[in-house]
């Protein structure tokens, strides 16, 4: 039973303090907090400690709808009395901001469980996409081999009668050296989205017989195919160089027959290539440290955008008829090897 209360209190209540005293507390409390309020009491009692407890108030006129009720234990003179004091303080407006943030917070939950499904769904979109362009990468070098196959095989097939023995064995070389090339496109495709295992061995090459079966290689296509369609192709050489290269055949051979077909689909109306390579040794004697490559020809050029962006897997200005890979399988290697591209070009200049 409330004992005594001051105006504060009474008002808070929506009531006369005289017409309040000797009425329990609990009357103008909320149903449901009806358990929290006798355990409030219990605990004050028990414990003669200071207590704090939220209770929800039962609606009325000018009543606050949340109070924090602190009570405090008091013995009075006389074996076993005690009083218990109680302040009561308007939560309303924190209650309402704690709803409020409440309310935020479950809404941020459903945001972030909504983005987390949005995002694993991108990530499976991405693996379709990324699989579809490991396909198009797989496909790009086996057209680049097939080319060689197809063209020494149609030399054969539509002009046997008119080819020496030497050039038959050589034709059928090529085809066998392509083939075996295909074997391994998978694998160098594989080097150029992982790096290289440090165990794997890095065999020693002679770059101008490198140089020079890639020309052989895609001979078919800018000498006797194009020729055939009135396009005539030349490619110029100037090697001044008999060093050997760090790097795998396989893998450099299938670099410079893209940087060849990179520039043969730059120029659909025929055009040269120059190859130009040379040692940074003072002097013949002297051991190279490093060998400038350089492939050039006089295509349309390439735009400030454009050249930033060449080398990135993908990037492709040929529409559907170009995968992007060219230029970024040639960057990979290299920089597996040691080294460094760069690209010079401007509109006008290939």
């Amino acid at each position: 039973l409330m004992a005594r209360l001051n105006l504060t209190a009474a008002g808070m209540l929506g009531g006369e303090r005289a017409d309040l005293i000797q009425k329990p507390f609990g009357l103008f409390v909320a149903d449901s907090h009806q358990d929290d309020l006798f355990k409030h009491r219990y605990d004050v009692s028990r414990s003669h400690k200071a207590q704090s407890v939220e209770l929800q108030l039962k609606p009325a006129v000018g009543r606050p709808d949340w109070v924090r009720m602190d009570s405090l234990y008091i013995e009075l003179s006389g074996a076993g009395s005690f009083e218990v004091r109680s302040t009561l303080t308007d939560i309303t407006k924190q209650k309402a901001s704690e709803c409020e943030l409440f309310e935020t917070h479950r809404r941020l939950e459903s945001a972030y469980a909504e983005l987390k499904q949005s995002q694993e769904q991108l990530v499976r979109d991405e693996r379709l996409r990324s699989m579809g362009e490991m396909a198009s990468g797989i496909a790009h070098d086996f057209n680049n081999t097939l080319a060689n196959i197809l063209g020494y095989a149609e030399l054969l097939l539509h002009r046997m009668d008119d080819l020496t023995s030497a050039k038959k064995d050589l034709f059928l070389k090529i085809i066998v050296e392509s083939a075996h090339e295909g074997s391994q496109s998978v694998n160098r495709l594989r080097h150029f989205y992982q790096p290289r295992e440090t165990t794997e061995s890095v065999g020693i090459t002679d770059l101008q017989g490198t140089i020079a079966a890639a020309i052989q290689n895609t001979r078919p296509r800018w000498e006797d195919l194009a020729g055939s369609t009135g396009v005539h192709y030349e490619i110029q050489t100037d090697l001044d160089i008999s060093n050997t290269v760090k790097g795998n055949s396989g893998e450099l051979v299938d670099m410079f027959n893209n940087l060849i077909f990179n520039s043969l689909d730059a120029m659909p109306a025929g055009g040269k290539i120059t190859i130009k390579a040379r040692s940074d040794a003072e002097n013949d004697d002297a051991p190279a440290t490093r060998i400038l490559v350089e492939f050039s020809d006089n295509g349309p050029g390439m735009d400030v955008e454009c050249r930033k962006r060449c080398l990135e897997p993908f990037f492709t200005t040929k529409g559907k008829k170009g995968s992007g890979l060219g230029l970024s399988i040639v960057y990979g290697i290299v920089a597996r090897l040691g080294g460094t591209v760069d690209v010079v070009s401007s509109p006008g200049n290939g």
